[in-house]
């Protein structure tokens, strides 16, 4: 049996695509730098089975949150997104609750 692997596949976080289902992914309590975020922003767009994301406590400023948001709008997996201890101005979380409408929001 011939099998052919493409090597241009990429996944959640340009990881390899082949035979990988990411469903959660914590990255919670740990400092993410904006290129970091970006990656994340990337990942979101293009991802076909994350459920859920958390970003606790990761340094999340303002600019970093707008590249998660604006990435909302081109998911339709993510169900759970947490977001707790960063510092996010009430700018941007009137962005996220315009990203969300539409959504079921948990209390």
């Amino acid at each position: 049996m011939y099998t052919s692997v493409t090597k241009n596949k990429t996944g959640f976080l340009g990881g390899p695509q082949e035979n990988v289902v990411l469903q959660r992914l914590d990255l919670g309590w740990n400092k993410l730098s904006l290129r970091a975020i970006e990656s994340i922003k990337h990942g979101l767009q293009n991802s076909g089975t994350l459920k859920s994301l958390v970003l606790d406590n990761c340094g999340i400023c303002d600019e970093g949150g707008s590249l998660v948001f604006s990435a909302l709008k081109e998911n339709n997996t993510l169900e759970r997104l947490h977001m707790n201890a960063n510092a996010l101005s009430t700018s941007t979380c009137f962005m996220l609750a315009s990203c969300l409408e539409g959504w079921s929001v948990a209390q």
